[in-house]
């Protein structure tokens, strides 16, 4: 076929994939009433929104978490979920988790399998809607796969609300060098991080 003359029109493009009708498909349309959407399930916590990882079960026992004001939630495959509240490890209320892979879900991707499989941990992290942020790191034990969640606050606190024993804040200014902050878990190391950072910021 001859090359198209100047300033005649293309050809049209190829439709794109179906979507909501056209306005003018939609007036030539014959008007037909939808059904009413079903209603909605009745669920025990707030369910992941939609591109987050976690599973119903898993928001469910993080709610609890959250409830009884836990800073960490342990997970171990065949065992009731226990709860650190105030420094003190407690039990959740909840029945035993039968597979701590089936709770974590599609948080476990394939780097976190591969990880396991060659005998090391992994650390992921989840935000679960109006629950916030969580880090979880997962690790095998003689009893089968262990999962530590610690919740985190959406935004670190100020280095003047940690009420630490002695002023920290000229950290936060020094042009180099290293800071180490030690304590055991749960003693808020990352908290006073995050806070020196915010201080810095």
């Amino acid at each position: 076929p001859s090359p198209p003359q100047p300033g005649a029109p293309l050809a049209a493009p190829a439709p794109p994939p179906a979507m909501a009708p056209s306005v003018a498909t939609a007036a030539a349309a014959p008007q037909v009433a939808a059904p009413p959407p079903p209603p909605a399930p009745m669920v025990a916590a707030p369910t992941p929104v939609p591109g987050e990882t976690a599973t119903p079960q898993l928001a469910v026992l993080l709610s609890r978490a959250r409830g009884q004001r836990a800073s960490d939630l342990h997970l171990l495959d065949g065992k009731a979920p226990v709860a650190r509240i105030d420094g003190t490890l407690r039990p959740l209320g909840a029945s035993p988790i039968e597979s701590v892979a089936e709770v974590l879900g599609g948080a476990l991707d394939d780097r976190a399998r591969d990880a396991l499989a060659a005998g090391r941990s992994a650390d992921l992290a989840l935000e679960v809607g109006d629950l916030g942020r969580f880090r979880v790191n997962v690790y095998a034990a003689a009893g089968g796969l262990c999962a530590a969640i610690r919740a985190l606050p959406r935004t670190p606190p100020l280095l003047i609300d940690l009420r630490l024993p002695l002023p920290i804040d000229d950290l936060a200014s020094l042009p180099n060098g290293l800071v180490i902050v030690c304590g055991p878990t749960g003693s808020g190391k990352s908290t006073t991080l995050a806070s020196l950072a915010l201080e810095s910021a």
